[in-house]
């Protein structure tokens, strides 16, 4: 199998970079008149949107969010799926017109989630829609040229695809053997070039975190890349709730976090809409590897205002790429 090369960006000299990562928006509305396109499991997840999850997943929250994202200073932005309800050709030319308000192309990277492949249609018309959000810096996308980088200074941001359309009532990810084949050779590159790598998932790449029929069915496979190639830190949604875990890596561990919905209102008891700041940080020991750190600021929605605010907590991560221990939680601490 050909193994395609990643070129750095002309910012690569840049040893800092703040990120903020959002998932599952869930931010579409689909008409009664799209019935005539929903002879397949779309129908079923019309009706749990219709009886439900349009009420779990408000707008208005997701613009709060948004509001509050944009009083913050940051480089980038990534997304990890889910911008849609059942995928839809209509739906996802409204989630493309939400990001073309939200950010430009080369501010934010978005992968898709299971409910935007809810079942077979035109790449073209559907995910392919977003190919300025999912395009390495070569300008390449395709359905079938996952994993896309992106260099934004000394960070490699790597996006992998675990959207394949499912049977009722499954909402599983897979990579494959040839996505984790093309995933695996960028990581050895990328670390080759002494990158911080963080690779963007949208289903949780931890066994366990999530119930099986939810399940990324390949997790030991990429468990087996992720101990041979190694990786930094690892974003998901898709769980709509905040998870912290670990994998091992050749020189320690990478830490993996998901957040909640950015959508979620506070009245269903879960965890409610939130996103992370996270501030990525070169080190200045250079003759002992490429020591790194980042701090994470989970921004959540506090639902004991009578205005929807967002309070913060901070996670400290220390991160030490090259022949020792690596990354470790140095403090987590609580911020008003």
């Amino acid at each position: 199998m050909p193994i395609k090369t990643w070129p750095a960006g002309p910012d690569a000299l840049t040893t800092s970079l703040r990120l903020i990562h959002l998932s599952d928006p869930h931010l579409t509305s689909i008409s009664r008149s799209a019935w005539r396109m929903m002879c397949n499991k779309r129908a079923s997840g019309y009706w749990a949107w219709r009886r439900k999850r349009r009420r779990l997943h408000r707008p208005e929250v997701l613009q709060a969010l948004v509001d509050d994202i944009h009083t913050q200073s940051y480089d980038h932005i990534a997304l990890t799926g889910d911008l849609t309800q059942v995928g839809l050709p209509m739906e996802c030319q409204q989630a493309l017109g939400w990001l073309e308000t939200f950010a430009p192309p080369d501010r934010v990277s978005v992968v898709p989630g299971n409910h935007d492949a809810y079942a077979h249609a035109s790449w073209q018309q559907t995910i392919g829609l977003w190919q300025a959000y999912m395009s390495d810096d070569s300008g390449q996308a395709a359905d079938d040229a996952f994993p896309f980088v992106r260099y934004r200074g000394r960070v490699a941001l790597i996006g992998v695809s675990t959207a394949l359309p499912t049977p009722w009532p499954f909402a599983t990810g897979t990579l494959g053997d040839e996505q984790l084949a093309r995933l695996e050779a960028c990581l050895r590159d990328t670390a080759a070039k002494s990158y911080f790598r963080v690779v963007m998932i949208h289903h949780p790449p931890v066994a366990g975190t999530i119930g099986w029929r939810k399940r990324l069915t390949d997790t030991a496979a990429l468990a087996g890349v992720i101990r041979r190639a190694g990786v930094e830190l690892i974003l998901h949604g898709h769980a709509h709730r905040e998870l912290e875990a670990r994998l091992p890596t050749p020189t320690g561990q990478a830490v993996v976090l998901g957040v909640p919905s950015a959508s979620m209102t506070p009245a269903t008891g879960r965890d409610h809409a939130g996103y992370s700041i996270i501030d990525i940080t070169r080190g200045t020991a250079q003759d002992q590897g490429s020591d790194w750190s980042a701090k994470v600021t989970r921004r959540m929605l506090n639902p004991y205002r009578d205005e929807w605010r967002f309070a913060s907590h901070v996670i400290d991560l220390r991160f030490t790429t090259a022949n020792t221990k690596g990354p470790v939680a140095m403090r987590c601490d609580e911020t008003p």
